[in-house]
């Protein structure tokens, strides 16, 4: 029993959790406005694999992702052109 109990610690902060929100270290600047704070809804662009000031969007974000302890950090997006999902993991 104490061992079920310390696996599901484990889990807790090494699985993936479906988040509200990722806070970035530095402002980005998105499509509408210039924020640390990255929801779904969020129009960005994204080049060579990397969150960049937008100024033409290239994404939606969709979907945020992370473990508890912020460890693992990743966004859903969908491209705006071609509506194929794309992982872009930050962290």
């Amino acid at each position: 029993m104490l061992h079920e109990f310390f696996d599901g610690l484990s889990d807790l902060y090494t699985k993936e959790h479906e988040l509200a929100a990722i806070w970035l270290e530095k402002p980005l600047q998105t499509a509408t406005e210039r924020t640390v704070r990255i929801a779904e809804g969020h129009l960005v662009k994204v080049e060579n694999g990397k969150l960049v000031d937008c100024g033409e969007p290239t994404h939606k974000v969709i979907g945020c992702m992370g473990t508890v302890t912020s460890s693992s950090l990743s966004f859903i997006l969908t491209d705006l052109q071609t509506n194929e999902p794309l992982t872009l993991k930050i962290k």
